[in-house]
């Protein structure tokens, strides 16, 4: 049978339109995508060359890809003659290209250059203030539910919570034994309700409280006595080294392999499509549970290491969630070199990923972090906690646990956005607070109770518009070597807040800070949080900040 091709498609067809689009008001390629918002307008103008005929219709041609099928929509540009300027809401979350198309003597033609891409995230990203929950020393569901109002007390408004599924003979969070039901350690035994009903009890109080939920999901392992080892070995992946033949997961530090012997690797990657399409649609159905429990509370999903996990399984079960979805925020446990976190950011649509201040142990050196990650934000967007579940404790990590006190207000006051805490820093907890084995509801003690500062800095960041946007910031503090100073200023550029932070927990410092350029006068100026003194001559503001303190100075415009 001969299959004689359709001629008329040709026809049909955008063709490319050579030089016409002269000028642009927006990036063009993969490497250059940026960020909308769903509740902010994209603004496009377009010129076209005089030499030229002057088209008589402009559109915009758009293709979303958060679902894994496309949507394909277009919008007209209004204008005349050379330029034409359109200004519209994006119409769906996740990752958009887009591309001028323009009809002239009733022919379309595409715009030479190539499409642009931007990702669209939800409104409410920026106001996130996340509390990370470690279920093994928390007690029950009930303990949990009793719990948030702890945490929003302090001025949280999301709280993160560690695998609750079933765990494996090593009692990590990440090293489930089965994906879908609650662990028997959770469960609350005065209450009659079943398991499944007592994990829908505690969103129904998140959701009462206005909490939002954020539940990690883990991909790329499963621990060595789930069911799955049991009932489906054919969905892991081979070893012929190890005794029961499955390979075992890790990760890789650039030097060596890290194995961890109470974790299964998942094979994505089976030759068989039934064998392969079943593994797939469980995993689905895992990744949709969880991401439901999550979007009744306008919360989000944790990717457990990301950059371990098979990219088209990825790709897939995120365009399964977004269909079900849309509005939900996708957090990225992401580490990687810069270009290729870029690629899997585009990639994947990811909402933000996990900044890790807590390494950079020396002033200079978080300087240098914090200015990259304002600088990124246009394309990456990063939560800034003091700490992570994996991190040690402050007192650890610093070796003292008066460090907590600076580290809070630089997590909170200087960071691109969305800030947060492990469980335990509220407490000034010496040792961190262990998240493998079942310890039940755990009395945490700590040096020192910090809970007063965090709520305070947590109302501050609510109050102040200027805390969660990112590329603000500048640091006046002459690269010294124990203070980070600098100024938060609004849309029109002008500072609002003048932050002194002293990570020397030993010894108080002084700054002295050029007004130059700056329009202050002393009684524009007002204490908003901190300790600490300061005094204005004609040409120089001069701070002292206590050891291991910080200072917050609000300016107000009007006088």
């Amino acid at each position: 049978m001969m299959i004689k091709f359709d001629e008329s498609f040709y026809r049909r067809s955008v063709i490319p339109g050579g030089q016409a689009v002269v000028e642009r008001s927006y990036p063009v390629g993969r490497k250059n995508f940026f960020r909308q918002s769903k509740t902010s307008l994209l603004s496009v103008r377009v010129c076209f060359d005089e030499q030229v005929t002057a088209p008589d219709k402009v559109c915009l041609h758009f293709e979303n890809f958060a679902h894994n099928k496309s949507r394909v929509y277009t919008e007209r540009l209004q204008g005349h003659s050379r330029e034409f300027t359109c200004r519209v809401f994006p119409r769906f979350h996740g990752v958009t290209r887009f591309k001028i198309k323009y009809r002239l003597r009733r022919r379309w033609y595409w715009d030479n250059r190539p499409f642009s891409y931007f990702i669209v995230d939800p409104h409410r990203l920026r106001d996130i203030r996340m509390y990370t929950l470690i279920p093994n020393v928390s007690g029950h569901v009930g303990d949990w539910s009793q719990d948030l109002e702890r945490i929003q007390a302090l001025g949280f408004n999301t709280v993160h919570i560690l695998p609750v599924t079933q765990m494996g003979i090593s009692e990590s969070p990440y090293a489930a034994r089965d994906l879908f039901n609650l662990d028997t350690a959770f469960v609350n035994p005065s209450d009659a309700m079943p398991a499944e009903q007592q994990i829908e009890s505690f969103v129904e109080r998140a959701c009462s409280l206005n909490m939002r939920l954020c539940f990690d999901l883990v991909f790329n392992n499963i621990g060595v006595d789930s069911l799955i080892c049991r009932m489906k070995p054919e969905w892991l992946t081979e070893d012929p080294d190890e005794e029961d033949g499955i390979r075992r997961g890790g990760w890789d530090d650039g030097r060596q392999w890290h194995k961890w012997q109470d974790l299964a690797f998942i094979n994505y990657d089976i030759p068989c499509s039934y064998t392969r399409d079943a593994l797939w649609d469980h995993m689905r159905a895992y990744a949709l549970y969880w991401s439901g429990l999550a979007a009744r509370t306008n919360g989000m999903i944790r990717l457990d290491n990301l950059h371990s996990s098979h990219p088209l399984f990825i790709r897939w079960v995120l365009g399964e969630i977004r269909k079900a979805f849309p509005e939900l925020i996708i957090f990225g446990e992401l580490f990687d070199f810069e270009d290729r976190i870029e690629d899997m950011v585009l990639d994947y649509g990811l909402n933000f990923l996990l900044a890790t201040p807590w390494e950079h142990k020396f002033v200079p050196q978080l300087r240098d972090y914090i200015k990259y990650l304002h600088r990124k934000h246009d394309k990456i967007r990063y939560l800034f906690p003091i700490n992570s579940h994996d991190s040690l404790s402050l007192a650890q990590e610093f070796g003292d646990v008066r460090a907590t006190l600076s580290r809070l207000a630089v997590s909170a006051l200087m960071g691109p956005g969305p800030s947060g805490l492990t469980q335990g820093v509220e407490f000034g907890v010496v040792d961190k607070l262990k998240f493998i084995g079942r310890q039940g509801k755990v009395a945490i003690k700590g040096q020192q109770d910090y809970s007063g500062v965090v709520k305070s800095l947590n109302e501050l960041v609510s109050s102040q518009d200027v805390l969660g946007v990112a590329g603000n910031l500048k640091f006046f503090d002459d690269f010294h070597n124990a203070i980070l100073a600098a100024s938060r200023s609004d849309a029109e550029g002008n500072p609002c807040l003048l932050i002194f932070i002293n990570l020397d927990i030993h010894h108080e410092h002084h700054v002295r800070v050029s007004l130059a350029g700056l329009p202050i006068k002393e009684d524009s100026l007002s204490l908003l949080l901190g300790e600490g003194t300061w005094h204005l001559d004609d040409t120089n503001l001069f701070v002292s900040i206590r050891a291991g303190d910080f200072l917050v100075i609000g300016i107000d415009q009007r006088n």
